[in-house]
C-alpha cells in the first residue's frame, strides 16, 4: 500500500493549487474572520504568547538588516543577553514573513502566518495522500484531518505558529517514499531531505527532534515488516544519514550558538508528566471543538497541561474508521506497520505515566525515553501530531476504497467531530495598546536604544508586541522569551513585577535593580493591574502623564549602585515576608472554619485572603513554572499528617535563614524541592523552590492580627 508497484507517476501539482486554495479558505473561515477586517489591531490567539511570536517575527529581519547577531538578543534582558537557539524563535518563519513584517508590521505578519500555517500543513499532507492514493477528494480529506486536527487548532488559537507550521513531516515521508519507489535519485533525495530538516530545525527544534525519533521508528518497522522493500529501505537509511550530515553542516552556526555559546537547559522546560495526553483525551473533545457532549468540558478541564496543549482528541468516528480499515487490511504488511506505529505514537503521547483525569496509574515507556538528552525536553502530548498524520493517510486510503456500507455517515461523523469552534464565536483578541506606543509618541520622549522597564512586565502584558511594533526602538530589562534568565530570577523584584507581589522596602529594591541593569525609564500603563503599578510610585519621582501611560525618567545618577550584599538582604527579607504572608493566609483560612485539605493559593485568593497575583492551584505546575514566572511561586496547602505546607522561591542563603526560623515547627523541609534540605550544603544566591510542612504551632509567627501582620511585613 505504501509503496505501490502499479502506481503510475503523476504530477504532484495535479490539483495541488486547488487543494491549497481550499485549505486557505477553510483556515480563514475557521480562524480569520474576526481579524481580516482589522489585521493590524486584532490578532489570532490569546494572552502573552502571540506578543512573543510577533516579537520573533520582527527580531530576525531587524537583526539581519542591522548587522546584529540574530542568535543572541540584547533587546530584552540587555546586560546578560538571551540565547534564542533555546527559545521558540522560529527563524525560518520570521525570515519567510519578513516582507510582510517590514511592509505592514509584525501584527499583520503574525496573523498571516497563523492563517497560512494550517493550510500549508494540510496541503503537504494532501500531497502525501495524493501520491499514495490517487483520489483527489480522499487526499483532500486526509489533508484536512492533519492540517486542521485538534492539535493544530489548539495551537493556532493558542498563538503558537512555531508548532502550527507543521508541513515538513509529510514532506519528509513523501521524500522517503519517492526514494524507495526509485522515483528520486539518492543524491537528490539527500539534498531535498537535508533542506527539509534544516527548515524544520529553524522552525522548531522540538519538532525536529521528535520527527527524527519517530521517523527512525518508522524506518526500523518498515525494514522489519515489509520484506519486498527491505533492501530499498536499508538504502534509505544510509541516504537519510547523509541528509542529516548535510543538514548538520547547513545548521553549523545554529549549533555553535546552541552548544558552544549556549547550553541545553539542565531540566526540561516543563516536566513531561504535566504535559502528557490523558487516556480519555483521545475520545473526549477539548475546549475548542464544536461538538461537545454534555460532560466533555468538565472532564477535559481535569486533564493535565493547559487548554492549548490538549490537542490529542482523535474522535471516536476517526478511531472507528482507522480500526475498520486496519482490520480489513490486516494481512498487508504496510497496514500492520501503520497500526504498530500508531500504537507507539499514542503510547508515547501518554507520557511517562498513564493518567486518567490526573490520576497516575502505571509507568509507561516514555519514562525511560525522557532520560535521554535533548529529547527529554519534548512535551509528550505534542506527539499526538504524528497520530494525525498516520490517521490522515489511513482515512484517505479508506475513503478511496469503494463499496463500504454507511461510508457517507462515517465521513460526515468524522468531519463534524473534528470541526473546531469558529473563531468568530470566540472572544475577539487584541492588545489594549496605549496611544504612547500606538501613535508613536514614545519617539518624542525616549531616546533610541533606551532601556525601558514597562509595567505590565514580561509575560503579564504585551510589551514584547509594543517593542516589536516600534522596530526595536527601545530595549527592555525583561520580557517573555520562554524562560526568565537565572541572573534575573535572583532578584525578588522581578517576581514582584511579573506577578504583582508586595515587597518589603520596594523603593530600595527597585532602585537597586535599576542601577544593576542600567534602566533609563519606567513606563506604567494606566490600565495595568495589581500592585506592580505601585512600585514605580515608590521611587518618589513625579511622572509624566502622556498617551495612556505614566513615564518615570530616572536619569543616569538617580539610582545608587547596588552590591552583592544588597541583593542578599533583599532575598532574605523578601523570602521571609512571602513565607509569613502565605503562612498567615493559611492561618486565617483555618480560623474561618476552612477545611485544610481543600486549601490552595487560588482558593485563598478567591476568599480574599491573598492579594491579586499569579496564583496556582497545582503545586507541581507552580514549581515547574518558576523558570518562566508563569506563577508567582508562593504556595500554601495541606501537608501530611495535619500539617500546613508553605512554599516560596528562595536562594540558598534565604533558605538557610527560613530553616533556622521555622525549622523547630517543621515536620519536613524540602529544598530544592522535592529534595530533603541539607543545612551542610554551602548556600548560594540561586533561586529554587522551598517547601516546609509545618505544625499548627507555627501560626504563632502570625500574631493576634495575622491579616495586618502579614500584609504589613510583605509591603
Amino acid at each position: 500500500m505504501l509503496f505501490a508497484k502499479d502506481f503510475k507517476p503523476t504530477s504532484l501539482n495535479k490539483g495541488g493549487l486547488t487543494a491549497l486554495l481550499i485549505y486557505i479558505c477553510v483556515s480563514i473561515c475557521f480562524f480569520g474572520i474576526p481579524v481580516i477586517f482589522d489585521p493590524a489591531r486584532l490578532h489570532i490567539g490569546y494572552f502573552s504568547d502571540p506578543a512573543m511570536m510577533m516579537w520573533y517575527l520582527e527580531w530576525w529581519p531587524h537583526a539581519i538588516a542591522n548587522h546584529l547577531n540574530p542568535f543572541i538578543t540584547h533587546a530584552v534582558w540587555p546586560r546578560t543577553g538571551y540565547n534564542l537557539t533555546w527559545a521558540t524563535s522560529m527563524p525560518a518563519v520570521a525570515i519567510a514573513m519578513a516582507p510582510i513584517t517590514c511592509a505592514l508590521g509584525p501584527v499583520v505578519a503574525y496573523n498571516v502566518a497563523s492563517l497560512i500555517a494550517p493550510a500549508l500543513s494540510a496541503w503537504t499532507a494532501f500531497l502525501l495522500c495524493r501520491h499514495m492514493i490517487r483520489n483527489f477528494v480522499s487526499a483532500l480529506a486526509g489533508g484536512f484531518i492533519y492540517g486542521f486536527s485538534p492539535y493544530e487548532v489548539a495551537h493556532v488559537i493558542g498563538g503558537h505558529p512555531v508548532l502550527t507550521f507543521n508541513f515538513v513531516a509529510p514532506l519528509c515521508v513523501l521524500l522517503v517514499i519517492l526514494l524507495v519507489e526509485n522515483r528520486m535519485p539518492p543524491r537528490r533525495f539527500a539534498l531535498g531531505l537535508a533542506s527539509a530538516l534544516t527548515l524544520q530545525c529553524l522552525i522548531s527544534t522540538e519538532v525536529f527532534a521528535t520527527m527524527t525519533l519517530f521517523g527512525a521508528a518508522a524506518l526500523v518497522l518498515g525494514i522489519i515488516m515489509i520484506r519486498e522493500t527491505r533492501p530499498r529501505l536499508i538504502g534509505a537509511v544510509w541516504a537519510t544519514g547523509l541528509a542529516y550530515i548535510l543538514a548538520g553542516l547547513l545548521l553549523a552556526p545554529f549549533w555553535y550558538y546552541a552548544f558552544v555559546k549556549g547550553s541545553p537547559p539542565k531540566d526540561p522546560v516543563f516536566p513531561a508528566r504535566l504535559f502528557s495526553a490523558d487516556l480519555l483525551s483521545f475520545v473526549i473533545p477539548g475546549h475548542f471543538l464544536l461538538v461537545q457532549p454534555l460532560t466533555a468540558t468538565a472532564i477535559a478541564s481535569r486533564f493535565t497541561g493547559n487548554i492549548w496543549e490538549n490537542g490529542s482528541y482523535l474522535s471516536i468516528p476517526l478511531v472507528l474508521v482507522a480500526g475498520i480499515w486496519l482490520w480489513s487490511h490486516r494481512h498487508d504488511p504496510s497496514a500492520r506497520m501503520l497500526c504498530i506505529l500508531l500504537i507507539i505514537v499514542s503510547v508515547a503521547a501518554l507520557g511517562p505515566v498513564l493518567q486518567v483525569e490526573r490520576r497516575a496509574l502505571v509507568m509507561l515507556p516514555w519514562a525511560f525515553v525522557e532520560r535521554l538528552p535533548l529529547i527529554r525536553h519534548a512535551l509528550p502530548v505534542r506527539l499526538a501530531n504524528y497520530d494525525f498524520l498516520i490517521l490522515a493517510v489511513i482515512f484517505a486510503s479508506w475513503l478511496s476504497e469503494p463499496n463500504f456500507p454507511f461510508k457517507k455517515v462515517f465521513v460526515g461523523a468524522t468531519m463534524v467531530a473534528l470541526l473546531p469552534v469558529p473563531a468568530i464565536f470566540l472572544p475577539r483578541s487584541t492588545y489594549a495598546t496605549p496611544a504612547f506606543f500606538e501613535d508613536g509618541l514614545y519617539r518624542n520622549y525616549l531616546r533610541p536604544n533606551d532601556n525601558v522597564l514597562i509595567i505590565p512586565f514580561g509575560r503579564r502584558g504585551p510589551s514584547m508586541a509594543w517593542q516589536a511594533e516600534s522596530s526595536m526602538y527601545f530595549r527592555m530589562p525583561g520580557g517573555h522569551l520562554s524562560t526568565t534568565p537565572a541572573e534575573f530570577r535572583r532578584w525578588p523584584i522581578v517576581n514582584a513585577l511579573v506577578n504583582s507581589l508586595p515587597l518589603p522596602d520596594p523603593g530600595k529594591q527597585l532602585r537597586a535593580f535599576n542601577s544593576a541593569y542600567g534602566i533609563d525609564d519606567i513606563i506604567v500603563v494606566d490600565n495595568a493591574k495589581g500592585s506592580a503599578r505601585e512600585l514605580a510610585a515608590s521611587l518618589g519621582i513625579r511622572p509624566i502623564k502622556v498617551g495612556g501611560v505614566s513615564l518615570y525618567r530616572l536619569g543616569q545618577d538617580y539610582s545608587p549602585r547596588s552590591s552583592a550584599q544588597d541583593l542578599e538582604r533583599f532575598q532574605l527579607d523578601t523570602a521571609d515576608a512571602w513565607f509569613r504572608y502565605m503562612l498567615c493566609a493559611g492561618q486565617r483560612f483555618i480560623a474561618k472554619g476552612g477545611d485544610l485539605a481543600t486549601l490552595d493559593p487560588r482558593k485563598a485568593y478567591k476568599l480574599g485572603l491573598l492579594n491579586y497575583s499569579g496564583w496556582s492551584d497545582d503545586l507541581d505546575f507552580l514549581v515547574a513554572g518558576l523558570p518562566h514566572n508563569a506563577y508567582n511561586g508562593l504556595w500554601v496547602g495541606p501537608g501530611p499528617a495535619g500539617t500546613i505546607a508553605v512554599g516560596v522561591p528562595a536562594s540558598g542563603i534565604a533558605a538557610r535563614a527560613l530553616a533556622a526560623k521555622y525549622g523547630s515547627d517543621a515536620v519536613s523541609i524540602l529544598y530544592p524541592y522535592p529534595t530533603p534540605y541539607d543545612d551542610h550544603v554551602e548556600p548560594d544566591d540561586i533561586m529554587r523552590f522551598m517547601l516546609m510542612d509545618l505544625r499548627p504551632a507555627a501560626f504563632r509567627h502570625c500574631g493576634a492580627d495575622s491579616t495586618k501582620a502579614a500584609l504589613t511585613t510583605a509591603r
